[in-house]
């Protein structure tokens, strides 16, 4: 299944993208190095740069595919301690919660990825609406 993420630099959406939904000849342990690549980087850009939260939110994603739920999560936790108002991180930290059924808090960060996504994000605006509306209704 094809993950739809907001990459905080999109220079890295090819990369990203290849790692997500790779062809069926794509050999797992190629995608499975490839991570432990990307996520090896994001650690050092992170190291030298604690409060690099490109960085971070792309390392979440890393956790995320490598299936660190809860490491991706506390990632994007720090994001938003640095930066409360990142878009990225309010959307990646809602489909977390939403791909671990808590749907409340998925729902509230899919509400503050809204509130604070800019012109460059418009494009997933109605398809947020209408998670926020299953939800609602699933809450029910």
């Amino acid at each position: 299944a094809r993950m739809h993420l907001v990459l905080a630099d999109p220079g890295l959406g090819m990369i990203e993208s290849t790692l997500l939904d790779p062809p069926a000849k794509f050999p797992l342990r190629l995608i499975g190095a490839r991570l432990t690549v990307a996520a090896a980087e994001f650690q050092t850009a992170v190291f030298l740069e604690p409060r690099n939260v490109d960085a971070l939110v792309n390392l979440s994603l890393v956790q995320r595919k490598a299936g660190q739920l809860d490491i991706a999560k506390e990632t994007l936790l720090r994001v938003l301690n640095i930066a409360p108002r990142n878009a990225a991180a309010h959307y990646n930290l809602a489909q977390l919660y939403d791909d671990t059924n808590e749907r409340a808090r998925a729902a509230e960060h899919y509400r503050l990825f809204l509130d604070n996504a800019g012109a460059e994000h418009a494009d997933r605006a109605a398809a947020v609406r209408a998670r926020i509306a299953a939800l609602n209704t699933m809450s029910k």
